[in-house]
């Protein structure tokens, strides 16, 4: 869970940094326009905030929530000191919207990794106050630097409107995307064992549903091996777990080079892998397949302090009767498996030659 945790949180600042940098690219947008028209005020406040959006950069590897919070906090100021110095009908105002969804993410991700705690009510009130306050002192006061063409602040609307708009649909689009990532992501995890990468158990009953579906047009035959790492214990005892996982992937690596549509493979639980072969002769084919992959594996070795640790393999293989469960072919190829490793280990074995398969 750690590991999504970790993934999730690169995402997000992913998407902080590209956000950031639009809006550091707007600053300095913004910085020229008000030299050119030679306000102050609005150079200095856009100083201080490219000065801010460069600062953030760094806070968004370390607090996501408070890099999210500042930006709040920033875009709300400056629509209101814009507003007073240069009113109203400068268009302004509109970044209050771009500030929305902002809000939302910033509540959100604070909710979900605790970094701060935020109440989401007192933010958008802020929001209406902001915006309602500079519409007030517009009403009662003139702005501080007068545009002697209404052509000019018609223009700097309409700039500051597309601004606004190219602003929320690039954050959604962006956040969409992190979303859709993020989804995939859990999918991903719900369905593949997080160390080796192999499917799951619930994963590879998905598989069993397909090829025991009375309702489609033609089943199909299947075997089912059971597959389990010889003396798997004693090689974490003496080397360590991490070592164990080395030689867990090594296996599952080798597995992953036989799948295809007829071939699924999965983790059963701890050293124990599961394969699922389907198709005409599917017992002979499992057979085959899994005396190769018996081989390969004691072909393979793991270094350890200078030392080759040997690993091999012992397998049970079960043809899957039309009369009885998944459970029960299961349970069969344990059995199997069982006489493998009773019988001296690192072999493949199965008695379910004469088993009468799907006609």
């Amino acid at each position: 869970m750690n590991n999504v945790n970790t993934e999730i949180s690169i995402l997000n600042e992913r998407l902080a940094f590209k956000i950031n940098m639009a809006l550091l690219s707007i600053h300095i947008g913004l910085l020229i326009a008000f030299t050119f028209i030679w306000a102050p005020i609005m150079v200095i406040m856009n100083l201080f905030s490219v000065a801010i959006y460069l600062t953030l950069f760094k806070v968004i590897q370390k607090n996501l929530v408070l890099y999210l919070f500042v930006t709040f906090v920033e875009i709300l100021a400056h629509m209101i000191v814009a507003t007073i110095c240069l009113g109203w009908e400068c268009g302004f105002q509109l970044y209050s919207f771009a500030v929305v969804p902002i809000v939302f993410h910033c509540y959100n991700l604070a909710k979900r990794t605790g970094l701060m705690k935020l109440n989401l009510t007192p933010m958008i009130i802020s929001i209406i106050v902001c915006f309602f306050a500079a519409r007030i002192h517009n009403f009662f006061f003139e702005p501080i630097y007068h545009l002697s063409d209404y052509a000019a602040s018609t223009i700097i609307y309409s700039i500051n409107s597309f601004i606004v708009f190219a602003f929320l649909v690039v954050y959604l689009s962006l956040h969409s995307s992190m979303e859709y990532n993020i989804e995939e992501l859990l999918h991903r995890t719900a369905e593949f064992d997080a160390l080796t990468g192999l499917a799951n158990r619930f994963r590879i009953h998905e598989v069993f549903e397909r090829l025991t579906d009375s309702s489609s047009d033609k089943s199909e035959e299947f075997s089912v091996a059971i597959m389990d790492i010889d003396n798997f214990k004693n090689v974490n005892d003496t080397y360590g777990h991490m070592v164990g996982d080395k030689v867990l992937k090594m296996v599952a690596d080798i597995l992953k080079s036989v799948e295809n549509d007829q071939v699924h493979t999965s983790r059963w639980g701890g050293e124990e892998f599961l394969v699922v072969v389907s198709g005409t002769k599917s017992l002979d084919t499992a057979t085959a397949l899994l005396e190769l992959i018996r081989i390969n594996v004691s072909k393979g070795v793991v270094k350890e302090a200078g030392k080759d640790i040997q690993i091999t393999i012992s397998t049970g293989i079960a043809l899957h009767n039309v009369e009885e469960s998944i459970l029960a072919t299961i349970g069969r190829a344990d059995t199997y498996l069982y006489e493998a490793k009773m019988s001296g280990k690192n072999k493949v074995i199965t008695n379910d030659k004469y088993l009468n398969p799907i006609n």
